[in-house]
């Protein structure tokens, strides 16, 4: 959203040595830490973070694939993953070329559309997990939900991802993934910063009725347009907040506040949050 205030530090790693080592500093030191990836579905506040910000470097990103199995580094950008996985004739994550985000950080909000999520087509991942040790973990282990995982509570760092996909053709698959990116200039707000979906939608009902989504629900309580400094919730698709160009983390917040109390004051639904808000 291009807001919030400055880290103590930043540190982006190299390779695995470096993170093991950085990893090592810190436990050793007791020091907070947070791994950043793309910054889609966080909100730093405006007093910034107390610790060390961590960004996995290049040598995360690298795609190998072979026949219809792929292994997917954690810095490696979900686009870039759903276009080079379509332009083998791989089919099921067309849909990510729509989601700017990584890998790694995507996986720990087990990212997705209405219909589908990364978890859905994930064999394994490995991680660096709190001991400092790499681990392989099922699907089944890290306890996938709809934009959650477990992966948070167990404070790791995602370093590679392994699918299974379907062959296709290439020529269908890449046109699902122009269709898709036209769909999403056409419905969402592309031009200003945001993080994305500000809510998750409401769990479907015990009686089997679909509810109504986030966006629905933000733009039938009134809140289409809506402005706190220079936050704005989207005219576009209600459940973004767009940063129209001097916002503040602050003004996010309490546009957030805002939209929460009037969806429950309308509609009698208390909202949970997408994005993170990570405190200082």
């Amino acid at each position: 959203m291009r807001v919030g205030g400055p880290a103590e530090a930043l540190v982006t790693v190299a390779d695995i040595m470096e993170l093991r080592t950085l990893m090592e500093y810190i436990e050793t030191r007791r020091l907070r830490h947070f791994v950043l990836g793309k910054g889609g579905n966080t909100l730093f506040t405006s007093r910034g973070f107390c610790g060390i910000v961590i960004r996995l470097g290049r040598t995360f990103d690298a795609c190998d694939i072979h026949e219809n199995k792929v292994s997917a580094g954690g810095a490696l950008s979900l686009p870039s993953l759903a276009r080079q996985t379509a332009a083998q004739g791989l089919t099921g994550l067309e849909f990510a070329c729509g989601i700017p985000g990584l890998v790694g950080g995507s996986l720990v909000g087990n990212a997705g559309t209405g219909s589908e999520s990364l978890s859905d087509h994930l064999v394994f991942i490995d991680l660096l997990d709190r001991k400092n040790e790499i681990r392989r973990l099922t699907r089944e282990e890290v306890g996938f939900s709809y934009r959650h995982s477990n992966l948070t509570a167990v404070s790791s760092v995602v370093l590679r991802a392994h699918f299974r996909l379907r062959q296709s053709h290439p020529q269908a698959t890449r046109q699902r993934i122009s269709s898709l990116t036209e769909y999403r200039g056409e419905t969402q707000p592309l031009k200003f910063p945001s993080a994305g979906c500000i809510f998750k939608n409401p769990v479907p009902r015990k009686n089997g009725d679909s509810p109504r989504s986030a966006g629905a629900l933000i733009e039938g309580a009134g809140m289409k347009g809506v402005t706190v400094g220079g936050a704005e919730v989207s005219r576009i698709h209600a459940n973004f907040i767009v940063n129209r160009g001097h916002a503040t983390s602050d003004d996010v917040q309490e546009l957030i506040r805002q939209v929460h109390a009037r969806v429950r004051e309308r509609f009698g639904v208390s909202l949970e949050l997408e994005v993170r808000i990570v405190e200082a």
